[in-house]
């Protein structure tokens, strides 16, 4: 037997350190320094509901990432000021804290936690990591302490966010960042490295009043915890439910009106068992929080995050009154109703918008043939889907589709054809590929007019996808002349070495190509643009003399409601983006924007052209200048001129 065994046995049963306090604990300690309550000390009888979330916090817990989601003052700030000082005082660590802009940042560390450091007898050493960068206005700045040091970064500055590791995280109002850095991934998972070394000791605590459904940082990282809501119980039955309003059901907060106002003194909680329904007054809330607890709603995406949401209803800071009206605004105000979804509600606002109608489409469809050109077309152009599909699914299959769209003067389009090839996508060469690649051969791509005249396919766009088939598609179209992978864009910004598009804002471009190696050129779209080009347009009826007026989009008579419905699968939203809240199939609207974009990458091509052959000819500067658009599209009114029969 080692000798030394009891001994060293006994080492390892005494304590290594005194007890540290959880921050629940540490909380009941500490004096409010800001708000209505200054000066008083911290009581989890006032906030109930924010205990399990600093439990989440500390050492002791098995979180590594702690998520809130919630309203304007319900103390999301004041939990995650008390954590920070807990890990400055009792646990001295390495501490991050980011937010939205470097002004916010510097303020939260001179207003929040120096004073509180202060009165607590802890000297800050500043350091600024970089001077010659504090010029320029990219600093990072540190402040030590006994034992620990914490950071402030802003997730504008990748130098910032590329700081060292870290222990303890706080994202600071995510629904605010800038999400993503050039080439170096989002600002989430930037962050999360620098507390990888760290493992399970790491805690992250992602805090923000959300925006957008579609939008929302705080609301996708919510979805990866387990989702969880406060519980309260009926100060009458025991019955525990969540708060919410009645949305015309008889139960929920409630109140009636008197002499057209609110009546204050109606406003009532109903509870929801039908066998009570009693009403609870707002001076009954405080006992309802302290009976209170959290449930998890959802299996999290990982074990190690906890999520957390809750609404201003709870709130000690908020009265049921407020609430109220904010809540009648916000059904006579568009933007009060996001307000009040976000700020008061705590929940991401779900946009809604407007599509057109497909049966007021239909109507507008013409009387020629798929795959016949109509009168007035002077080129074609064509977009290229890609769809990865399922295997096992038979109403979704692998496949490519494919629209070619004939473009007329006056911005005049007529869908010439809409095709779907069936198929493994995985090879270029092979599959959905190659029945695309024999149906170009057997019709060369080239479709006809009724009095023989041929119009061949100009200019071919193909979606590269979102990553998973970009190779592929890079592939196939060094096959094929004219054809090249495009990339959509909600809005691309013109660089500063680029002019902005005369047609839009100053800093706007529709579209831009990109080199990709030494044979690819990749066209980036902004895809917003072309979509409002397609519902304006779309609204646009048929009228019964010719030329149609402009901007007209014409279909074959033999297209069917299927065509339609995905063509007006997406809505358009007050500020000009798009979404697609039902998931509808929406492969029409996406070919229809790759091929007005190769229209418009065509007819630039052109008057470049025509300006090269000029200018061989000795055309001047001033003549030269003369060369536009419409010089081209008169060239090409004058080229397809129909023949007589």
């Amino acid at each position: 037997m080692n000798p030394n065994y009891n001994l060293a046995a006994r080492f390892d049963a005494m304590p290594s350190r005194t007890h540290n306090p959880s921050i629940v604990e540490y909380a009941e300690k500490t004096i409010i320094p800001t708000g209505p309550f200054r000066g008083l000390n911290h009581s989890h009888k006032r906030a109930p509901y924010l205990t399990e979330i600093m439990w989440c916090l500390s050492p002791e817990s098995p979180y590594r990432e702690v998520v809130l989601m919630s309203p304007a003052q319900w103390g999301k700030t004041y939990t995650a000021n008390t954590a920070a000082m807990y890990y400055i005082e009792c646990v001295p660590s390495e501490i991050l804290y980011a937010t939205s802009d470097e002004t916010a940042a510097i303020k939260w560390l001179e207003r929040e936690v120096e004073p509180r450091a202060q009165n607590a007898g802890i000297i800050f050493k500043t350091e600024v990591e970089n001077r010659a960068s504090r010029r320029t206005g990219n600093t990072s700045y540190s402040k030590s302490f006994p034992g620990g040091v914490i950071d402030i970064a802003s997730s504008r500055s990748p130098a910032q966010l590329a700081s060292a590791t870290k222990r303890i995280l706080f994202g600071d109002e995510v629904d605010r960042w800038t999400l993503a850095i050039g080439e170096q991934g989002s600002v989430v998972n930037q962050l999360r490295a620098r507390t990888q070394a760290w493992k399970n000791k790491a805690k992250i605590f992602w805090f923000s009043t959300p925006t957008t459904e579609d939008a929302s940082v705080i609301y996708q990282l919510f979805l990866q915890g387990d989702q969880r809501y406060y519980y309260v119980p009926c100060p009458h039955c025991g019955h525990m439910q969540l708060l919410d309003f009645s949305h015309g059901r008889a139960f929920g907060l409630n109140w009636e009106h008197k002499d057209g106002r609110i009546d204050r003194k109606s406003i009532m909680y109903y509870c929801e068992s039908g066998s009570c329904n009693r009403g609870i007054r707002e001076a009954q809330k405080p006992k309802m929080l302290l009976g209170g607890h959290w449930r998890a709603s959802a299996l999290p995406e990982y074990d190690h995050v906890v999520s957390f949401n809750s609404n201003g209803l709870y709130s000690f800071q908020l009265e049921w009154y407020d609430m109220v009206v904010a809540y009648e605004e916000a059904q006579k105000d568009p933007q009060k109703k996001q307000d009040f979804d976000q700020l008061k509600m705590g929940r991401p606002h779900k946009q809604s918008g407007t599509r057109p109608k497909p049966e007021k489409i239909i109507e507008n469809r013409g009387i020629y043939k798929s795959a016949q050109v109509p009168d007035g077309i002077l080129y074609l152009t064509a977009g290229l889907d890609v769809q990865r599909g399922s295997l096992t699914d038979p109403n979704n299959p692998p496949r490519l589709e494919m629209e070619v769209l004939g473009i007329g003067a006056g911005y005049r389009t007529a869908s010439i054809e809409y095709r779907r090839f069936e198929g493994d996508i995985t090879d270029p060469f092979a599959g959905a590929w190659e029945k695309l690649n024999d149906y170009a051969i057997e019709s060369g791509l080239t479709y006809y007019r009724d009095d023989g005249f041929g119009f061949p396919v100009s200019l071919i766009f193909v979606d590269s996808g979102d990553g998973e088939t970009t190779d592929l598609v890079y592939r196939f179209c060094t096959r094929w002349q004219n054809t090249f992978p495009i990339k959509g864009f909600s809005a691309l910004k013109r660089r500063k070495t680029e002019k902005g598009d005369e047609v839009t804002e100053g800093n706007f471009k529709r579209y831009r190509a990109v080199r990709i190696g030494e044979d690819i050129t990749l066209y980036e779209i902004s895809t917003n643009y072309y979509k409002g080009q397609v519902y304006h347009n779309l609204k646009i009826a048929r009228q019964e003399v010719e030329p149609q007026r402009p901007g007209f989009c014409d279909f074959p008579r033999d297209y069917g409601e299927r065509y339609f419905e995905m063509l007006t699968s997406e809505e358009r939203r007050r500020d000009g983006s798009f979404h697609n809240p039902t998931g509808r199939r929406n492969e029409a609207l996406d070919c229809r924007v790759y091929a007005l974009c190769a229209g418009d990458v065509f007819l630039e091509s052109e008057v470049l052209n025509y300006k090269s052959w000029a200018k061989q000819q000795g055309a001047g500067p001033a003549e030269l200048q003369q060369i536009t658009h419409r010089t081209v599209i008169e060239a090409m009114m004058r080229q397809t001129l129909r023949r007589k029969l």
